[in-house]
């Protein structure tokens, strides 16, 4: 069983009909980006990167300025992890929910760590080149396949050590997968920007972000079957997680 805390790294506002669709228009909702740290079975692990890690490298610096929007709190990863203790050579693994900037920015301040995400979300991420969709880092990108002894690709229902399992969904991006493990509540999932907030599954209503809507609802139905759904952008964490710093 593990153990999950909710580091909140940084702000923004979304309209919130691009959170929950056709709901609320010219309404703004403050959406937070969060890294969730993992730990159980002598592991320490985060479930996306956020912002904040390797923030001055200018390597990633068109990878900051894209996400120009956000604005980074309490330092961001590296800083909520060192308030618990942790450096992020402590971090042994990163699983990925996909691959938008705002989840995986910080990425290559875990420059020991496994990186974890669905080969198919992968391939069709790196392939993408129509502007409309291409919305991700290359530079982050580069860096991943730069680093292709620690990047490891999973297929569906994939299981790492330790009884994680993925699985692809697709319908927010080509590149959305879920992320199950098991928690004190049960069979537990990260559904990413598939779930932006507990209000799209309370209601039932999709993210109002999507490239194929037929594989968000596929998506909707494949996480009913889990004990507990965690959504991508909640600035509220959920009342079983344990507490951050």
């Amino acid at each position: 069983m593990y153990t999950v805390t909710p580091l909140v790294c940084a702000h923004t506002t979304a309209p919130k009909a691009q959170l929950l669709r056709n709901a609320g228009w010219g309404e703004q909702l403050r959406i937070a980006s969060v890294a969730w740290l993992i730990r159980g079975q002598g592991r320490l692990m985060l479930i996306d990167t956020s912002l904040g890690g390797a923030w001055n490298d200018l390597a990633f610096a068109t990878t900051r300025a894209s996400l120009a929007n956000w604005k980074v709190s309490g330092g961001g990863v590296v800083a909520k992890l060192s308030a618990l203790g942790i450096s992020p050579e402590d971090i042994d693994t990163v699983l990925l929910t996909h691959l938008h900037t705002d989840h995986i920015a910080s990425l290559p301040a875990f420059g020991a760590a496994r990186i974890v995400v669905s080969r198919t979300g992968w391939d069709r991420a790196r392939a993408e080149s129509h502007p409309w969709f291409d919305t991700y880092s290359r530079e982050i990108f580069n860096w991943m396949t730069a680093a292709s002894d620690r990047l490891h690709l999973v297929s569906d229902d994939d299981e790492i050590p330790g009884g994680i399992s993925f699985r692809w969904m697709g319908g927010h991006s080509p590149c959305s997968q879920a992320v199950a493990l098991q928690t004190k509540v049960g069979r537990t999932v990260f559904a990413g920007d598939l779930v932006p907030l507990t209000e799209n599954w309370l209601t039932g209503i999709p993210t109002g972000h999507y490239q194929n809507l037929r594989e968000v609802a596929d998506a909707y139905a494949f996480l009913s079957d889990f004990d507990a759904v965690v959504p991508g952008h909640d600035p509220q964490p959920l009342d079983w997680m344990d507490p951050a710093p």
